[in-house]
């Protein structure tokens, strides 16, 4: 076990051994606001027992299983992080006493998957043992000769209020009113599950043009976020966040309905930021935000397609219920284009291949393969068409009503004689409202770097011969499944050919 034996255990044990050492009105007072909250569970670790606060039940646990957890958690020097990684392991793995020594000897706990609370509303959890550690940590530093603190403690003590209110954003915030951290459990669904897995973050992180488009939009622009409230809608693991809390932000708030918020709070700890960015574990449109208000509203919102997944509805609302008059959006402007390209290689691979697959005929097998939207790379050498607009977005004006049913006719002009096997579509974002001194663009074309976005490919039946001056007319409709309001049915009417429609779920 990590025991630091030379540690002044005085005033330490003083605290961890007797609570009720309570002569003074003000210590009580303390006591009081630093344990008690009868609003949440105080259960034993060990046993059934329920206690009235976070105080009882380390009281009951030394009195009744003969361990002082206190005492060891400040020997071990553990912060509010570890305490609360080490209080969920316990209760996630039903340890026993006998095993607590084994958990501190192998640091069992420090998996960050155990900052999420095991036991709803688990008081345990606001159990202050920064006090303690600070406190240690303080008298070896010294007071002055007045009996003031140094600046050594002062720090200390800053830190300590820093992780007061970074413990309470673990706690499922059913009043909505005290807590950080807001939980919509029953109404979550498999879209924010989908966004707690590590892969999805290493991936949208990795990708530069879309991370530096916004740090760019931010950081550049400081003067705009400068005493500025900012909301960040799905933060995911908080980069737009951390960025805007770089600025002279006066406040950053983050939202996100998925358990990823957890570890965005670890990173703003370990950043130093978690005194500047509140996080909420909610749906936007489902907290309560009383009269509160923001001058900037940050989000990354864009799916394929850019309307997959439909989580620019919940960018809107907020626009129209959360932002200030004269407030922003970032990005403030979307457009959604579509091309025509061709390339027979990737039509043989995905199309011919099933007229004669080991001398057998498998047809049916091409259906799905024209019924869906592919995501891939398209090569600006196989475009063979200039490009056209389906939809250009004024985020600050446009309504949800714009956004459910795109419908545009199109007029693809050719560039070359060829044969066009598949029609791609991509969108660019822009950071251009007139708030901004330097403005910047978020490309997903064929002609720009790579994203993880790549380009929507929409794969028609047969390909159609064109020459340099033909061109390909038609309507294009974007509209989302009654069934799967997050995914798209999409139709393709071409002049003269046939009428195409995919799904995209």
């Amino acid at each position: 076990m990590n025991s630091n034996k030379d540690l002044n255990f005085e005033s330490s044990n003083r605290k961890c051994n007797d609570f009720s050492d309570s002569s003074e009105d003000e210590q009580d007072d303390d006591i009081e606001d630093c344990y008690e909250d009868n609003s949440l569970q105080s259960l034993c670790l060990f046993c059934e027992l329920c206690c009235d606060s976070p105080k009882s039940v380390f009281e009951h646990i030394e009195a009744v299983h003969g361990i002082d957890l206190v005492k060891l958690c400040v020997e071990n020097n553990f912060d509010a992080f570890c305490y609360i990684k080490f209080i969920n392991f316990v209760r996630e793995n039903k340890s026993s006493v006998n095993d607590i020594e084994n958990i501190f000897t192998n640091n069992l706990w420090r998996d960050e998957k155990y900052m999420k609370p095991v036991l709803e509303d688990d008081a345990l959890l606001t159990f202050d043992i920064e006090e303690f550690t600070t406190d240690i940590t303080a008298n070896n530093c010294g007071q002055t000769e007045q009996g003031g603190i140094t600046e050594s403690a002062k720090v200390l003590k800053t830190q300590l209020d820093e992780m007061k209110s970074m413990i309470h954003l673990l706690l499922n915030d059913t009043s909505d009113t005290n807590n950080k951290v807001s939980s919509k459990g029953s109404d979550r669904d498999e879209y924010f599950s989908s966004y707690s897995h590590y892969s999805i973050h290493h991936e949208m992180l990795s990708d530069k043009i879309r991370t530096e488009s916004y740090r760019d939009s931010i950081l550049n622009n400081k003067e705009l976020f400068r005493n500025a409230d900012v909301l960040d809608i799905g933060c995911g693991s908080g980069i737009l966040s951390l960025f805007a809390a770089s600025t002279e932000a006066k406040s950053v708030v983050a939202v996100d309905n998925s358990e990823v918020i957890y570890k965005a709070m670890e990173i703003a700890h370990e950043n130093g930021f978690s005194n500047k960015i509140e996080f909420f574990r909610t749906k936007v449109e489902e907290k309560n935000w009383g009269e509160r208000k923001f001058d900037i509203i940050v989000s990354e919102w864009m799916g394929y397609f850019l309307v997959f997944e439909g989580m620019l509805d919940t960018v809107l609302s907020a626009r129209d219920n959360l932002l200030r008059p004269g407030g922003v959006l970032l990005p403030n402007r979307s457009c959604l284009y579509m091309a025509g390209f061709s390339n027979m290689d990737a039509y043989a691979k995905c199309v011919t291949f099933w007229d004669n697959v080991y001398g057998f005929k498998m047809s049916t097998m091409k259906k799905d393969y024209f019924s869906e939207v592919s995501v891939e790379i398209v090569s600006p050498d196989d475009l063979c068409t200039e490009t056209a607009i389906i939809k250009d977005l004024d985020l600050m004006k446009c309504s949800l009503q714009d956004i459910q049913c795109i419908e545009t006719n199109f007029a693809l002009k050719c560039t070359k004689e060829t044969k066009v096997t598949a029609i791609t579509v991509w969108f660019d974002c822009f950071f251009d409202s007139d708030k901004l001194k330097n403005h910047v663009i978020l490309s997903t074309s064929p002609c720009s770097p790579v994203t993880h976005w790549k380009q929507s490919v929409l794969p028609l039946r047969e390909p159609i011969t064109v020459t340099d001056k033909s061109v390909i007319e038609g309507t294009i409709s974007i509209r989302r499944l009654k069934n799967d309001v997050r995914s798209l049915s999409i139709t393709v009417d071409i002049k003269d050919f046939h009428i195409h429609r995919y799904t995209m779920q």
